[in-house]
């Protein structure tokens, strides 16, 4: 198995002479960014619906679309958000 894009900018960073070189995964905000996408197209729709929106020229059902798409992909592991952190070792 490779290492994720992550673990290998932690291996880069660590190559390069930093310490403490860590991977902290944060899939589960990529989870509350597609959602709340969701909810405000979901919002938009029914704004729309209701004529107090002119999406004219916005493809709603696009955005949907790569919303639920988005979602899946997370599901799947395919994308990811990490942060990595590392220390510059302490001169002597």
């Amino acid at each position: 198995m490779h290492p994720s894009p992550a673990e290998s900018y932690a291996e880069w960073l660590s190559g390069a002479g930093l310490t403490d070189a860590v991977v902290e995964n944060h899939d589960e905000a990529l989870v509350e960014v597609i959602r709340g996408i969701g909810t405000r197209l979901f919002a938009t729709e029914v704004l729309a619906d209701l004529g107090k929106l002119d999406l004219a020229g916005i493809d709603l059902v696009a955005a949907k679309r790569l919303t639920k798409e988005a979602m899946a992909a997370v599901a799947e592991h395919r994308p990811g958000y990490a942060i990595v952190c590392a220390s510059k070792p302490i001169a002597s």
